[in-house]
């Protein structure tokens, strides 16, 4: 994930599970992930991942499991993103 950017938005189908892996805390933006194609399920899971030692919630991962699935996460600047909207 590009940290300019403050959407990313999954639009293709989905036959397996992705991981994506999101900038650093300290960059300071929020970020919207959207599954736009309505192909994630509870099989079929879009994750994502922190890098280094921060967190997600207090997690390492953050996980959407149902179509049309969105979060936002906002940064706090150091070390921790917080889901702003489920």
């Amino acid at each position: 994930v590009d940290p300019a950017t403050t959407r990313l938005v999954q639009t293709g189908t989905m036959s397996a599970s992705r991981v994506v892996t999101i900038p650093y805390a300290m960059m300071g933006r929020p970020l919207t992930v959207v599954d736009e194609s309505g192909s994630v399920t509870g099989t079929n899971t879009l994750v994502l991942t922190r890098q280094g030692s921060d967190t997600i919630n207090g997690a390492t991962t953050y996980t959407l499991n149902a179509a049309y699935d969105q979060c936002t996460i906002v940064p706090n600047g150091n070390a921790k993103w917080s889901v702003a909207v489920p």
